[in-house]
């Protein structure tokens, strides 16, 4: 009890928490008659569940773990959340994944979503496999670029404006190939000149 209100209890099932709980750490542990850490299968006695116990909410409604130095009253720096995208059974979410690029006490802005459906957005909201755009209005650097480490060489996926897209390998002697096949095999190169060869080395 803290001024004659109660905080916290001890039930049939657990712990009953009023209020903030603020600790140095939290460990999560199970035995075989209660709900586990760890499992083989997804879903089945998970270790922690952030959320609403008995009420779907609303479309809209955000369940956050936020993660940085936090001063009282601050807004956590990064934030991964579910965003309830349907209310009805037992309901279906978006997991979305926030950062701020300021040092003000501001909200973070979504950067990565994964939609009820496996579909992976990069600024935007998916309607692709995986999709990347440039979150700003009438900018147009939505760029992916594929590569191995400590190598400058980059296969390269970006828009250049509004109409014009580019396909490119960047990169000292880089040369960009397009393969076919079960098994891809090389039908046609362009080398770092700009050469073109099909079926041969230009």
């Amino acid at each position: 009890y803290y001024n004659n209100a109660e905080k916290l209890a001890t039930t049939a099932t657990g712990i009953d928490v009023t209020g903030t709980a603020t600790m140095d750490g939290l460990t999560v542990e199970g035995a075989s008659s209660v709900a586990q850490a760890q499992n083989t299968t997804l879903g089945t006695n998970v270790g922690l569940v952030v959320g609403t116990i008995g009420a779907a909410g609303g479309v809209g409604d955000l369940n956050q773990i936020g993660f940085h130095y936090n001063p009282s009253g601050s807004i956590p720096a990064s934030i991964i959340s579910s965003i309830l995208t349907s209310t009805t059974g037992y309901t279906k979410s978006d997991l979305l994944f926030s950062t701020r690029d300021v040092t003000t006490n501001t909200a973070p802005t979504e950067r990565m979503r994964i939609d009820a459906s496996g579909k992976v957005g990069i600024g935007c909201s998916p309607d692709a496999n995986l999709e990347v755009l440039d979150p700003v209005s009438g900018n147009f650097s939505g760029e992916i670029r594929v590569g191995g480490k400590g190598s400058s060489r980059r296969l390269l996926l970006r828009q250049d404006s509004a109409t014009e897209y580019t396909i490119g390998a960047s990169g000292s002697g880089a040369l960009l190939k397009f393969a076919t096949g079960d098994t891809p095999t090389e039908r046609m190169r362009i080398d770092s000149s700009g050469n073109v060869g099909i079926g041969c080395v230009p």
